[in-house]
């Protein structure tokens, strides 16, 4: 154990049940809410704070985004950093529409069908799957924000460390001046 403590907030409580019982005696709190409730998890001026994997493109919209941004630097410490990864939607590809294969098994296809709009990106999942000799074919359709990162977080206040898009994801580590 290195002296750190960590509260980890979620609003999927079967994901967080599952850290805390990975964590064992591990100083980790688990907070079940939207980090856009900021009184459940504000008033802690950490050293991090981290936003993995492709969160912050879920959020409502971009102003939800950058006012997550103001949040995480009014909480941390002077000096603190914040360390984000998304996926990079800022530049459109050729043409509109975008598919990707995720994954590909025996009796199992997933693609990912991308439609860039202004401001957002439409994301429609799909998965074909064979039972029994049969392809059926699943979908589902969500929304997701473009974000650029170093522009919201530059005008939150954080100066930029770190930026680099690798393999399609975006990580950005900024820092709180002292």
């Amino acid at each position: 154990m290195l002296g750190f403590s960590v509260t980890a907030v979620d609003f999927c409580q079967p994901l967080l049940d599952e850290l805390h019982t990975k964590a064992g005696a591990l100083p980790i709190v688990t907070v079940r809410s939207d980090i856009l409730n900021y009184p459940a998890w504000t008033g802690r001026h950490p050293a991090l704070i981290v936003c993995m994997g492709d969160t912050l493109t879920h959020l409502p919209d971009l102003a939800e985004a950058e006012d997550l941004a103001r949040q995480c630097f009014r909480e941390l410490d002077a000096g603190g950093r914040l360390v984000l990864t998304l996926r990079d939607y800022s530049r459109e590809p050729d043409g509109a529409l975008v598919v990707i294969p995720v994954e590909r098994e025996e009796d199992r296809i997933f693609l990912c069908r991308l439609e860039y709009r202004t401001g957002s990106v439409t994301v429609e999942d799909i998965l074909y799957s064979r039972r029994r000799g049969i392809w059926e074919r699943t979908a589902g359709e969500y929304t997701k924000i473009r974000i650029a990162p170093d522009k919201i977080l530059t005008g939150a206040g954080f100066g930029i460390e770190y930026s680099a898009v690798n393999t399609g994801m975006i990580t950005v580590i900024a820092r709180k001046g002292a």
